[in-house]
């Protein structure tokens, strides 16, 4: 059952509180902050004979391994043309990580280290002329404009 996060904060009852029998009962302010809970859970059978368990959905079994948790956290990788480029042997992995920050904007610039919170006066190192951003590190700042095109 989807809970609005709206809600999260006025759930504060044990499930072994609101079990009566085999069906269950709503919190009357719960009930009056969401209506529609009561047919939600009107058709839902507990069986008191069956121990309660734990299910970890995304496993067939139910059970949760080390096994099935990384599996299943590590199968959601988006698949990129320049993966298998830059993760390979021939290239140092400093080097990878290096260029997969670039891509994903994760290289701790001053104008990064600004949006976590960290406020300072930002300039760049090379050439003190702009603040320290990956633009400007890398295809604005004079010293990037001798190393090549941009």
């Amino acid at each position: 059952m989807q809970v609005p996060p709206i809600l999260h904060h006025n759930l504060k009852a044990m499930l072994q509180e609101i079990i009566e029998g085999n069906s269950i009962t709503l919190p009357p302010s719960l009930v009056q902050l969401c209506p529609a809970l009561p047919q939600l859970t009107a058709n839902v059978f507990i069986n008191p004979l069956k121990e309660d368990m734990k299910v970890w959905e995304p496993e067939s079994s139910g059970q949760l391994s080390v096994k099935a948790a990384y599996g299943h956290l590590s199968s959601v990788r988006q698949a990129t043309a320049w993966g298998g480029i830059i993760w390979n042997y021939a290239i140092l992995p400093s080097k990878s990580i290096l260029f997969w920050r670039l891509v994903f904007g994760k290289l701790s610039t001053d104008d990064n280290l600004q949006l976590g919170g960290l406020h300072m006066p930002s300039y760049c190192s090379l050439c003190t002329r702009d603040g320290e951003t990956l633009q400007h590190l890398f295809f604005s700042c004079r010293y990037a404009e001798m190393c090549g095109p941009g």
